[in-house]
């Protein structure tokens, strides 16, 4: 969503230098197909802002911005694989932005907390911890 919609193979090195400071190995970006248009690209990204503004997502708001998010929360499975282990659970919260110029993607997954196991009350606000040094950071 944070892209207009366009699908990109994923890769964790950008680029990898030499002793001297010069490129030895560079990733480019690929995009890989466009599974949403723009146009739908853009009407989610402002129903997961406002998931942020004022949904479940609020622990995630950093004030003067907007960013998009989603919470999720999920049983583990048991150990068999044939149903879900009780009382264990992820806390998940995915989010991206600022809105107007999506830069940077954050997902935070919390495994198996311990009390509180909600997205929004686990996960949430680690992404506000993450995006408002981003932020402090890179002064946006």
């Amino acid at each position: 969503m944070a892209n207009g919609g366009h699908m990109m193979k994923p890769f964790v090195v950008k680029e990898i230098d030499n002793p001297d400071g010069s490129v030895y190995q560079k990733t480019e970006p690929q995009e890989v197909g466009q599974p949403v248009t723009k146009e739908t690209s853009q009407a989610i990204s402002k129903i997961m802002a406002e998931e942020i503004s004022s949904g479940g997502g609020q622990n995630a708001q950093i004030d003067g911005y907007q960013f998009c998010g989603k919470t999720g929360t999920a049983q583990r499975l048991n150990k068999e694989g044939t149903g879900y282990a009780e009382g264990q659970y992820i806390g998940s919260f995915v989010g991206f932005g600022p809105l107007e110029d999506p830069q940077y993607v954050v997902l935070i997954v919390v495994d198996n907390p311990n009390g509180v196991y909600y997205g929004a009350q686990v996960a949430a606000p680690v992404f506000k911890e993450i995006m408002t040094e981003i932020v402090r950071i890179k002064g946006i």
